[in-house]
């Protein structure tokens, strides 16, 4: 099942790609930067006990290639497939060496619509699909495979801003809304600790970005 979600990850960008290569002023490029992420936990049993502040912000990285299209004066359609590193870090009170930190390896396909509000500055907004290729959690020096805890399939929305330094070269910075519960519950218990386990991801990135 993993192997089929890349490849559709994957087609769908390239299909993107390809009918729009015969466009006017439409540019690939590859980008690489990072990601600051961690998980946000709705209706929860743990703002009963006081312990929500346990998850962290973790550091990952995000690479790929980039296509840019303009559609009009000042409107530009852009699409990445990417491989991107999501997670957050768990704190264990007073046990520091206790203290696990979960990483999501996605291949992510991005699309955004940016407007160019200002001389080379554009804002803009879109969605995210990702599919989860692995997820490990790291703890007392151990790292171990969790990828059945979590839902294969991310869904989330984008809000960018970016900056044409030059012709070739742009700066990026986007912040990715999960709204897709992460957690592979299984069968709903009923019992409050259920809804304790909703999280979603939220990811702040900066890239930057070379037009081929």
């Amino acid at each position: 099942m993993k192997k089929q979600w890349s490849l559709f990850i994957t087609s769908v960008f390239i299909l993107l790609l390809t009918s729009i290569q015969t466009k006017a002023q439409t540019s690939v490029g590859i980008k690489a930067g990072a990601n600051l992420s961690d998980v946000r936990v709705q209706n929860n049993l743990l703002d009963l006990i006081g312990a929500n502040n346990i998850f962290e912000v973790t550091p990952g990285f995000q690479g790929g290639l980039s296509l840019h299209t303009t559609l009009a004066e000042g409107i530009e359609f852009s699409s990445d497939l990417l491989y991107s590193q999501k997670g957050f870090k768990a704190t264990a009170p007073f046990i520091s060496e206790a203290n696990a930190t979960t990483t999501f390896h996605y291949v992510a396909l991005p699309v955004m619509l940016y407007y160019e509000a200002l001389d080379n500055i554009s804002v803009g907004a879109g969605a995210e699909v990702a599919y989860l290729v692995e997820a490990r959690s790291k703890a007392l020096g151990a790292s171990v495979d969790i990828s059945n805890v979590w839902k294969d399939v991310d869904f989330g929305l984008n809000f960018g801003i970016k900056f044409d330094a030059t012709e070739n070269i742009w700066i990026e910075g986007r912040y990715n809304l999960g709204l897709t519960p992460l957690m592979n519950l299984g069968v709903e218990t009923g019992l409050p600790i259920d809804s304790a386990l909703k999280m979603t991801n939220r990811v702040a990135q900066v890239s930057v970005g070379y037009r081929l």
